[in-house]
């Protein structure tokens, strides 16, 4: 149909081309006979109808890539979606015309839609109760009639089968090109609207922290999820079978941040008092091993103390008294004053900062 469209737009083209020479020519050389131009009005009539034919080829002949498409409206309406290759344009502006909204300067490349936690139009409710906004990023394209078919899989992770998915008539039209061009007005936002309702509709299945760490899973669902591959298929769009969906983060409110800085915070706490704990009882046990060994003279055989068994009471009690030494050698110089029990007030001065 759209191939015996192009041949009678390219016959009425043309037509409206020779018979638009023809006009100018004769109608040159006739003007200028009257004007009593005699033999040179030839001249003035073959001048006439090269200037015909280099305005027409510069406002009605097209040349369209590979890559992109153009809708084409005739006396109004649709008429047919030129491809690649030379095409010519009836009188340009008064019969035909490249429909607006993309019909002008369409293109079957991918395009890159970013969704930000402002565009989802408000916080995503996960299991659990707690809220946050996704962040995604969508790649389409517009689909190309000579590959009609969409591969879908009969699961996420399953193998992709052709799955026909057919783009809903309107007007009597189903070429993904004129469903891009006509169904809605804004189809970059459209898309972006069918997205959101997609990724909304899944990621509510999870809680927060799941979908956090199940980006990928998540990308996957909303990739091959059906209502979704055929609301885009009904304005012409599929997304890239790699990367259409990329979940990228969970943007969580201001007040789940603060409360889960303050869990980390406490963890960091509880971790820190345990590994502090776990110090003391090592050194605690260091000091009873250490009492328990025998400490021999220079000879290495002539035992000088026999080990003791330590309690662990005694131990720690040595353990705390040297870590009030410790504190001490690390204080700055400084007379501390004591007064020592049952010795009549007897005032002792001691300066830490004195090694001797």
């Amino acid at each position: 149909m759209d191939a015996m469209k192009k041949w009678q737009m390219q016959l009425l083209a043309w037509v409206v081309i020779l018979g638009g020479g023809a006009v100018c020519g004769l109608g040159t050389i006739v003007l200028t006979w009257l004007l009593g131009a005699g033999k040179l009005s030839v001249v003035f009539g073959l001048t006439g109808l090269l200037s015909w034919f280099a305005i027409y080829a510069g406002v009605g002949l097209t040349f369209v890539t590979e890559k992109d498409f153009r809708v084409v409206e005739r006396l109004g309406t649709y008429h047919l979606t030129l491809r690649g290759g030379w095409h010519i344009l009836c009188l340009p502006g008064l019969i035909d015309k490249f429909a607006p909204h993309g019909g002008e300067d369409g293109t079957f490349e991918q395009v890159i839609i970013e969704v930000t936690a402002a565009d989802m139009g408000g916080e995503v409710v996960f299991l659990g109760g707690s809220s946050g906004t996704p962040e995604f990023k969508i790649v389409a394209q517009v689909i190309d009639s000579d590959r009609a078919e969409i591969e879908i899989p009969t699961t996420v992770t399953g193998t992709p089968t052709p799955d026909k998915i057919t783009g809903a008539p309107s007007r009597g039209h189903d070429d993904p090109c004129y469903l891009f061009v006509y169904v809605v007005e804004d189809t970059p936002a459209r898309i972006k609207s069918l997205a959101i309702e997609a990724v909304r509709r899944i990621i509510q299945g999870y809680n927060v922290d799941d979908a956090a760490l199940k980006t990928g899973e998540i990308s996957q669902k909303v990739l091959w999820d059906r209502t979704f591959l055929q609301a885009l298929a009904n304005i012409g769009v599929r997304l890239c079978p790699e990367s259409g969906i990329t979940l990228k983060r969970i943007a969580l409110p201001e007040s789940v941040k603060k409360d889960r800085e303050g869990v980390l915070s406490a963890e960091k706490e509880a971790l820190g008092h345990q590994a502090k704990g776990r110090g003391h009882a090592l050194a605690i046990l260091a000091i009873i091993d250490e009492a328990a060994k025998p400490v021999f003279a220079a000879d290495g055989v002539t035992v000088v103390r026999k080990g003791r068994v330590v309690s662990w009471r005694a131990a720690e009690a040595i353990y705390r008294s040297q870590n009030v030494l410790d504190m001490l050698e690390k204080q700055p110089p400084a007379t501390i004053n004591m007064v020592a029990e049952n010795t009549g007030g007897i005032l002792l001065n001691i300066d830490p900062s004195n090694k001797k």
